[in-house]
């Protein structure tokens, strides 16, 4: 009874579902090939606008553009030839060495002589002690002596360079023939230290000097036109000017071992003697300008008996 209750529920609901299904299907509209077409034509321009991005196109022949001038192509083309800092003289290894090797010496010396001698004289009952001064004023007098003799003395010049001169040969042979007064130089020198000092000079302000006995072997000078000449006619003004505004260049070399042979021999004939009638500097001040003569009641006059006014 049970079994027979079962089937006949199921034969029931297996009708209702397939009854359902028949009638959707009946009236559901046909498929056509016009339909199937306009659907296919539908998802592709979906799917094309989705992979490729909406950009307005424009023809070339409406597109605005600048045609490149030539000047412009040929200096992009043109290499840039030289670095900005460029070697221009070197004075050499060896010389600088010595140089080098000098200051060392002298300085061993000096404090040998402050550390070792003049404590040993002062505690040996043999030796008075006013020995001690003179034995460090004797140790010291190598180290003054070697400063002041070699202490101008440059060992390399290095020139700042502009980009119209960085191209080619040509450009820095007519850079270094016509070198303008604001032109960086790096000049590399030993004072009193053993280790090389830097000290960067417009090229406008360097003065060459005639080596004698009292001036030494400077043969170029830094003029500083801001200094006042009260200052420079004092001692310590004449020291300081002495000690690091004078500087030796050897003239004698038989090699260039500059990076760019032959610039610094170009600049060097543009600097002006010190005192000539080139040095602008020494010009200026020789050129007193006088105040016109004021007298009471009457205005200003000059030459000629013509009124100033």
């Amino acid at each position: 009874m049970y079994y027979c209750f079962f089937l006949a529920s199921k034969h029931y609901v297996m009708h209702f579902m397939y009854g359902a299904f028949c009638r959707a299907a009946s009236s559901a509209p046909k498929p056509s090939s016009l339909r199937w077409g306009t659907t296919a034509a539908i998802h592709l321009r979906n799917l094309r606008s989705v992979l490729l991005p909406t950009c307005p196109l424009i023809s070339r022949n409406a597109a605005p553009f600048r045609r490149a001038s030539t000047e412009a192509t040929r200096a992009r083309q043109q290499a840039v030839l030289y670095p900005e800092r460029i070697n221009v003289y070197r004075a050499g290894t060896s010389a600088t060495l010595s140089v080098g090797l000098a200051r060392v010496a002298t300085i061993v010396i000096f404090l040998a002589g402050a550390t070792v001698y003049a404590p040993a004289f002062f505690f040996s009952p043999d030796h008075s002690s006013l020995w001690i001064p003179v034995f460090i004023a004797a140790a010291a007098v190598p180290f003054f002596v070697t400063a002041l003799a070699t202490g101008p003395m440059i060992h390399a010049i290095r020139l700042y360079l502009p980009s119209s001169a960085r191209r080619s040969k040509d450009d820095l042979k007519r850079f270094a023939n016509q070198t303008p007064a604001e032109t960086l130089l790096e000049l590399q020198y030993m004072r009193w230290l053993p280790w090389p000092e830097t000290r960067r000079v417009p090229f406008g302000r360097l003065r060459r000097l005639q080596p004698s006995l009292r001036g030494g072997i400077a043969n170029l000078e830094q003029q500083n036109p801001h200094v006042p000449d009260k200052m420079k006619n004092t001692l310590l003004g004449w020291l300081a000017h002495r000690n690091w505004g004078r500087f030796y260049v050897n003239r004698a070399q038989r090699r260039d071992r500059s990076a760019v042979p032959g610039v610094w021999e170009g600049m060097w004939n543009q600097i002006p003697l010190k005192g000539s009638k080139e040095d602008v500097l020494a010009q200026a001040k020789s050129k007193k300008v006088k105040a016109p003569v004021q007298m009471r009641g009457r205005s200003s006059t000059v030459k000629d008996g013509k009124s100033a006014n």
